[in-house]
């Protein structure tokens, strides 16, 4: 069986649950069980932070290893706590989990090894402060912090105690992130085609097609992929837009 360091851990979790997410589901998320423990030994005990939205996507990258155990969840609605957290955990695993809806009550719990972290973005920072300085691993959801200064802060307490903080940046290599960044690109270099061709609403469409094929070229010497003339068709069919919101 190969080994995973806790990092490795942590890295393979939040990606299986991130793909359970993309892919329409919250709470089944695929993991590779060759790469987990069964042993009691080497199970990592987990406590889960916050439970709405992305919180739920954390309990499906938990809940189906081997080598984790969901034994704590925490959110300050004791209503979600309880059908969000505990009954799901509950009917999944067929383990009820700790409740608390006090951070600092969970974190006095020296038995949890690792705290993920899916709170409304003004805690992340604290809590992953709060869960290094209590021995614990620590996963938090991006935004990591409202600052830089706070995530600077986080970084120094994570070196000074020893221990991990993972944050989450698995949609930055997502396609259609990597296609907004070649359009950001390409628009960054025609920007003042642009801007210049909406300045006067009154264009002829032979003076669009044009500058259509001036942007083509353009989007050719940068490796994109070719424009069609359907935005230059819009263009000509409304030009009582405001031109502020093209240039």
């Amino acid at each position: 069986m190969t080994r995973q360091t806790r990092r490795e851990f942590l890295e393979s979790s939040m990606l299986a649950a991130t793909a359970a997410a993309l892919a329409g589901g919250s709470l089944a998320a695929p993991a590779r069980a060759d790469d987990q423990s069964s042993s009691p030994n080497e199970r990592l005990r987990i406590g889960v932070v916050g439970l709405n939205g992305r919180g739920q996507s954390h309990l499906g990258g938990f809940m189906p290893r081997k080598d984790c155990e969901v034994v704590a969840v925490c959110d300050p609605d004791e209503l979600v706590g309880q059908n969000k957290g505990v009954a799901v955990v509950d009917k999944a695993t067929g383990k009820k989990p700790a409740f608390y809806a006090d951070i600092r009550k969970l974190l006095e719990d020296k038995s949890i090894d690792i705290i993920s972290i899916a709170t409304p973005n003004h805690w992340h920072a604290l809590a992953a402060i709060w869960g290094i300085q209590h021995g614990k691993d620590v996963y938090v959801e991006k935004p990591v912090s409202h600052n830089v200064s706070e995530g600077r802060r986080i970084v120094d307490a994570a070196r000074r105690h020893g221990k991990i903080c993972q944050t989450g940046t698995q949609s930055r290599s997502s396609m259609g992130t990597r296609e907004l960044k070649q359009y950001c690109e390409l628009a960054d270099a025609t920007k003042d085609l642009l801007k210049f061709a909406m300045t006067d609403l009154n264009l002829s469409a032979r003076a669009y097609d044009r500058i259509l094929k001036v942007a083509r070229t353009i989007a050719d010497l940068a490796g994109s992929e070719s424009i069609t003339g359907d935005h230059v068709s819009e263009a000509i069919q409304y030009r009582s837009l405001d031109r502020q919101l093209w240039a």
